[in-house]
């Protein structure tokens, strides 16, 4: 018998797999997935089913699971979130909610920065530093104009152009009141290099001109109340340059995987309104129960502070180049020229059209939401933004 080490034996090829085998098998597997590739296709386009995570190349971002917290403030444009959740609203939709009432507008910042609220209500400026400092946020809803946010000032400077030289406090820098009493400032024709600034919170701005600290100072209501009735006056105010203070509804990139979030807090949202209109001695006294203040002084900060947009000025705001766009685009570059946040964020990743646009197609085909199926219906939308993309 020959041996393998013989010199015929070393001349025969070696056998490293069978190429028949090995091809047949290959041609078998490639059936299969293409049958699964093209049953799972069929399922997506007939059900709605959103696909792209399965060959997405990026980590999944976290899911939130629980009732969805939202950070509330009191302030007037902000109540129409109170009034829903007193009014079951959020439940009609398919969504549980927990409020969370922040003392200040920090602490509702921080909360939604660092994920102890999924959703909040804010500011457009603070939105933009937020997203500098590298917040997962979506600004999906504009829910007023302020129109009571001033420089209150002593009886001893007659206009604007007296602040000139003069010492003026703001609650926080790298924040909306820079913006504000900055760009405020440009507006009324005074050079803000010619100021000195102070910080000041807004609840003591009123006492701190009457004792001498500062000349004048941002504060808002119920503050700015009480400097008017102690002889102080309004030099700068919101009422004549609206656009300086936005507020709106962000979410966190947790929540926005269950795409009828967004959807059904800006439907109770918008519900809520009606009720402002149809029924606004119950929608003030929803706002002081919560807030734990009077019905009238309730009234009064709905009168006087905020003008609230409805969906047809949102789908203004929202319009590709609009008032939204633009005013996000001058507030970044102001915070970039300060040195505020990260790189250079992407407007549109901050700012998503798709939800206002969505009940904007609705409303032109006449068809209202559902309350008993809101939730699987709103789940086979796609939410895609109109002029921006989903990533956040």
């Amino acid at each position: 018998m020959e041996s393998d080490s013989s010199p015929a034996s070393a001349n025969k090829p070696k056998r490293r797999f069978e190429p028949a085998g090995f091809a047949t098998k290959s041609i078998i597997i490639g059936i299969i997935w293409t049958i699964l590739l093209g049953t799972s296709l069929a399922v997506s386009i007939k059900y709605g089913i959103d696909l792209s995570q399965l060959v997405s190349t990026r980590p999944n971002s976290s899911v939130h699971h629980g009732p969805i917290r939202i950070g509330v403030y009191n302030w007037a444009g902000f109540y129409p979130l109170i009034v829903a959740n007193e009014n079951g609203l959020f439940k009609k939709y398919g969504i549980q909610v927990e409020l969370v009432h922040a003392k200040s507008i920090g602490e509702l910042n921080d909360s939604i920065r660092v994920g102890r609220t999924q959703v909040s209500v804010g500011v457009l400026a603070d939105f933009v530093v937020l997203r500098r400092l590298g917040a997962p946020i979506r600004l999906m809803t504009v829910v007023d104009y302020s129109i009571a946010d001033v420089i209150l000032a002593s009886p001893k400077i007659k206009n604007a152009k007296d602040l000139a030289g003069k010492r003026i406090g703001l609650s926080e820098l790298n924040s909306f009141a820079q913006y504000f009493v900055v760009r405020g400032l440009e507006l009324a024709g005074v050079n803000p290099r010619s100021v000195n600034f102070y910080t000041v919170p807004a609840e003591k701005v009123p006492s701190a001109i009457l004792s001498g600290e500062i000349d004048a100072g941002h504060t808002w209501n119920p503050h700015l109340d009480e400097g008017l009735s102690r002889g102080l006056k309004a030099v700068i105010s919101t009422a004549d340059y609206p656009r300086l203070v936005i507020d709106g509804i962000v979410y966190r990139s947790e929540v926005l995987n269950d795409r009828h979030v967004p959807l059904a807090v800006t439907r109770a949202f918008f519900e809520a309104l009606t009720i402002k209109k149809n029924n606004p001695v119950a929608y003030a006294t929803a706002a002081a129960k919560y807030f734990g203040m009077s019905a009238t002084q309730a009234q009064k900060f709905i009168d006087d502070d905020a003008r609230s947009t409805d969906l047809d000025e949102n789908i203004r705001l929202f319009s590709s180049g609009g008032v939204l766009q633009q005013e996000a685009s001058a507030i970044g570059a102001f915070f970039a020229e300060r040195g505020v946040g990260g790189e250079e964020i992407d407007i549109q990743k901050l700012i998503d059209d798709s939800v206002i646009r969505q009940l904007e197609d609705e409303r032109a085909v006449g068809d209202p939401p559902i309350d008993s199926s809101f939730s699987k219906r709103s789940k086979s939308t796609s939410l895609a933004p109109r002029f921006g993309p989903t990533t956040t």
